[in-house]
């Protein structure tokens, strides 16, 4: 008994000193976001304004590390702790009920001086194509090239569509109604960019949501997505200004009726192993739905599987949000298959959605799960309720341990979620957290936040999601 009794007090004193260091912890206001599932994340707020939507990554400064760059700043790794204005910024930020000058960010040395530039879609839609030369280390802005417009699909983005050879890369976008490509002169890429139409001319207007490439009929070459079919690139010798073969298709959704047809970012990766592309896409930006779909014949015929509906569909498929305004594939948990990564974009306007406008900012991960003799699933993990996605995701490899990690940015700011999957045991979960500053490593412990009801749901407004298996 006496034994018993000493237990107790030890376990007493024990679960004080556990809270005294909780309280400090918090008091720090330290956040390093929740498990996720088989993947834990370290998260990181590089900024809590709305200053943008877009976000990347690219080593600014040359110093062997990535830097991040999300709207006029860009944050020196390895910490991301300082901003540094490469545009003149606003003098406030933005009005979260309305719009950003910043939807996407991409990195590519343009002028080919061996530093990487930035490129911004600006203004409402990311409708005005702007680089901005890097200074080699000089403070002050950078020179602002403004070279193209209109860019009129709000997930326009820079692929190496493979037409010259050259390892460069092109903007993929739709402009004045037509679906194709806009590129610089390379010998001088201040000059106007040149749109390439590879469509006839359709529907398409300002605010598209929905475009990709990727090989669809297994010819080695990129074509080009959209929510309403696929576009085959010819082969090389085909004339200057060919009409690509159009392959009619249904690529998206409509649940939501009073926005329109198509999702964000679409991607072409082989989900279930057979050696063919299938097509993986959000459906509606401003409604509902996730889902992939399945090559049959070469690209003639595709059969969808959905992965996540409506709220109705909640029991079908365990997970319900809408506004999938952003959307990344990568391999999070490092067995070798490409997951899905998307969450809500809150704040956006979404006619007909009600309350869902309102809930929370969610960001998820989709894992691909392939079992013999079992069709492919994806098994939805929650990673955060505050950071969501803005119209950019980016899933790579930040701080160098290998492990993609995930940048984004919407109008609570923006922020990334290191990967903490590196290794196991202690040694590896000291240096999967360490942050170097001022010439020394710093470890940095992770916190975690339950967010879980006594039923296995989110404890929170407008999440419906499994407890982790």
């Amino acid at each position: 008994m006496a034994f018993m009794a000493r237990s107790r007090f030890e376990v007493g004193i024990s679960m004080r000193i556990m809270r005294a260091l909780c309280a400090l912890l918090l008091s720090a206001g330290l956040d390093y976001g929740r498990n996720a599932g088989p993947v834990p994340f370290r998260k990181v707020q590089l900024n809590p304004q709305f200053y943008s939507e877009g976000i990347n990554h690219g080593d600014l400064n040359k110093d062997g590390i990535q830097d991040i760059i999300s709207g006029p700043y860009w944050y020196p790794g390895p910490d991301f702790a300082k901003k540094i204005a490469f545009r003149t910024p606003r003098a406030t930020p933005f009005d979260i009920t309305g719009d950003s000058d910043c939807y996407s960010l991409f990195i590519f040395d343009f002028n080919q001086d061996g530093w990487p530039d930035i490129l911004s879609l600006r203004q409402p839609g990311g409708a005005e194509a702007v680089w901005y030369e890097n200074p080699k280390g000089a403070a002050g802005n950078w020179a602002e090239h403004k070279v193209f417009a209109p860019v009129e699909n709000e997930s326009a983005a820079m692929v190496d569509m493979d037409l010259d050879g050259a390892g460069r890369p092109e903007l993929i976008t739709n402009s004045n109604g037509y679906g194709g490509w806009a590129s610089p002169d390379w010998s001088d890429a201040t000059k106007d960019w040149t749109f390439h139409a590879v469509t006839a001319k359709g529907s398409w207007g300002a605010f598209t949501h929905g475009i990709g490439a990727g090989d669809i009929n297994g010819d080695g070459r990129p074509d080009l997505l959209f929510p309403t079919g696929w576009w085959e690139q010819p082969a090389a010798s085909a004339p200057a200004g060919t009409i690509w073969t159009q392959h009619p298709g249904s690529f998206g959704g409509q649940d939501n009726p009073g926005e329109g047809f198509g999702g964000a970012q679409m991607f072409a990766y082989d989900v279930d192993g057979d050696g063919d592309n299938d097509i993986v896409c959000t459906l509606q930006a401003h409604g509902w739905g996730l889902a992939w779909y399945e090559n049959r014949n070469g690209g003639k015929d595709f059969t969808e599987h959905k992965i996540m509906g409506t709220r109705a569909e909640l029991a079908q498929y365990g997970v319900a949000f809408a506004q999938l305004h952003a959307f990344a594939v990568a391999d999070l948990d490092g067995d070798g298959l490409k997951d899905l990564i998307t969450g809500k974009r809150k704040g956006a306007h979404g006619i007909g959605l009600g309350s869902e406008v309102d809930s929370a900012a969610v960001l998820y991960w989709f894992r691909l799960i392939r079992q013999t003799g079992q069709a492919p699933r994806y098994q939805p993990y929650l990673i955060d309720t505050v950071a969501g996605v803005g119209t950019q995701l980016i899933v790579e490899d930040v701080n160098g341990d290998g492990a993609p990690d995930i940048l984004t940015a919407r109008r609570d700011g923006a922020f990334v979620f290191l990967n903490q999957r590196v290794g196991t045991g202690i040694a590896a979960l000291r240096k999967s957290r360490q942050v170097k500053e001022g010439g020394r490593f710093l470890f940095r412990p992770q916190r975690r936040f339950p967010g879980w009801d006594a039923s296995g749901k989110a404890a929170l407004p407008g999440i419906d999601s499994p407890r982790y298996p």
